[in-house]
C-alpha cells in the first residue's frame, strides 16, 4: 500500500481553489498514476486507476459546492 498526495483544482463560475488530499492505494494504482500524470492532465490516458481518480475528484468537488475538478499533480507521501 502506498500513499499519494493528489493536488487538484476545483472551480465554479466565481471561484477557483487548489487543494490536495493524501490517498492510500494499491501499489499498482499508485505507479500508474505517477507514471501517467502528465497524460492525466491532457486526458490522453484513461486507465482504470486514472478513471477512478477522476471520478473521486469530481465527487469531492461537488460535495464542496464546486462544479469541476481538475487533476494537477501527484507525488508520493513520504510521511506514511
Amino acid at each position: 500500500m502506498r500513499h499519494l498526495c493528489i493536488t487538484y483544482h476545483m472551480s465554479k463560475p466565481d471561484k477557483v481553489v487548489q487543494t490536495c488530499i493524501t490517498l492510500p492505494m494499491e501499489d499498482s494504482a499508485a505507479r500508474e498514476i505517477l507514471r501517467f500524470q502528465d497524460e492525466i492532465q491532457s486526458m490522453k490516458q484513461n486507465t482504470m486507476s486514472v478513471a477512478a481518480l477522476e471520478k473521486l475528484l469530481q465527487s469531492m468537488a461537488r460535495l464542496q459546492g464546486y462544479e469541476i475538478a481538475e487533476f494537477c499533480c501527484a507525488e508520493e507521501d513520504s510521511l506514511r
